[in-house]
């Protein structure tokens, strides 16, 4: 099968056989490669954001259990503010 054939203008003429599909066909492969290789890509870089997202509801958690045992007087001012500190809440 010949892809293309050597014209009398002298130039390589691809998908010759195809009419104006070939230019066509072309372009909507390459629209699908990048289309894939940018799903690709969205995927991977997406998997570390909902990675943070699952570490910061954990975080939002630990900081309502903290303040559930400070209301109930189970911890000291200085306890409470310490923890929160290290779980990256407000001080």
């Amino acid at each position: 099968m010949h892809w293309g054939f050597w014209n009398p203008a002298g130039c390589w003429a691809w998908f010759s056989g195809w009419g104006w599909f070939g230019p066509i066909f072309g372009l909507i492969l390459m629209v699908l490669f990048f289309a894939v290789f940018f799903w690709i890509i969205k995927r991977v870089v997406g998997t570390g954001s909902r990675t943070k997202t699952v570490i910061s509801n954990r975080d939002s958690e630990a900081l309502r259990i903290l303040e559930l045992r400070y209301a109930k007087g189970e911890i000291s001012d200085e306890e409470y503010k310490k923890m929160r500190k290290q779980l990256g809440g407000e001080s």
